[in-house]
């Protein structure tokens, strides 16, 4: 059986992220070059980052089997229950291998035990991490993170100096997703996929979904903002969707930035 620093990174995952950024974006106060805020990619939670600055996105399976001698140590009591009040058999163990991640890779880049972080929220529902003492304040003060979950992946985007929204999702062909569009998307949106060919329509769908869901995450607002004024209105300093295969499986991303308020 591999070791834990193994199974989160088993099987590769073959990136796209050559999506230009948005160029409705507007890049006020923003004093950055257009690269960046690139964002680096990880596939292990043991995956070290050498220097806190710019975007970092961890891209892990939840199938991975770890032990309860793992999980043991770095869980609270609070991830057990949470994850134990989730009916469906199979996602009590996913949501513990997330949470397990998670605390794993924000422990490592604050320096605060694993199974003591603990997370408030703040400017409209985003995550933050409390601060613990004064020597560790203005690390977590910069730190920003967002998490998402499609079925068995997980995805973590931490920020250092910017506030972030991640969103990411597994590509169905088996959605109407006319009718989704329809009922969450504004009127431009749902013409544009409609004038799309048949075969492209899933991928353009899910950037846009992920898109309006990381803007959500980063916000704090619903899709009514969305069906309302569309994404132009979202004050945002940086917007990249992305794709990834994982075996036979596809998944569409979008992460979105902006300055702390």
């Amino acid at each position: 059986m591999p070791t834990s620093e193994h199974r989160d990174s088993a099987r590769t995952l073959h990136l796209k992220c050559d999506v230009k950024r948005d160029r409705r974006v507007s890049r006020k106060g923003i004093a950055l070059a257009d690269g960046d805020w690139r964002p680096v990619f990880h596939h292990s939670s043991e995956d070290q980052v050498e220097q806190q600055t710019g975007l970092h996105i961890w891209l892990l399976s939840l199938d991975s089997q770890l032990s309860i001698n793992e999980l043991l140590p770095t869980l609270t009591t609070g991830d057990w229950e949470q994850a134990y009040r989730v009916k469906d058999e199979v996602e009590p163990g996913r949501l513990l291998v997330c949470r397990f991640y998670a605390r794993r890779i924000l422990s490592q880049l604050i320096g605060i035990p694993a199974n003591a972080l603990e997370v408030g929220d703040r400017h409209g529902g985003t995550p933050r991490i409390r601060g613990f003492s004064n020597h560790l304040k203005l690390s977590i003060e910069r730190l920003f993170f967002s998490s998402s979950t499609c079925e068995e992946f997980s995805a973590l985007a931490v920020a250092f100096g910017q506030e972030v929204g991640l969103e990411v999702e597994k590509l169905s062909r088996d959605l109407d997703f006319l009718h989704e569009a329809k009922a969450n998307f504004t009127r431009d949106d749902v013409d544009a996929l409609r004038a799309l060919p048949q075969e492209v329509r899933p991928l353009a769908f899910y950037r846009l979904w992920t898109k309006k869901e990381a803007l959500k995450k980063l916000n704090g607002t619903g899709l009514r903002q969305f069906r309302n004024g569309g994404i132009r209105k979202v004050p945002v300093t940086y917007l990249r969707s992305f794709e990834y295969d994982y075996d036979s499986e596809k998944l569409a991303g979008t992460v979105a930035l902006r300055k702390p308020a």
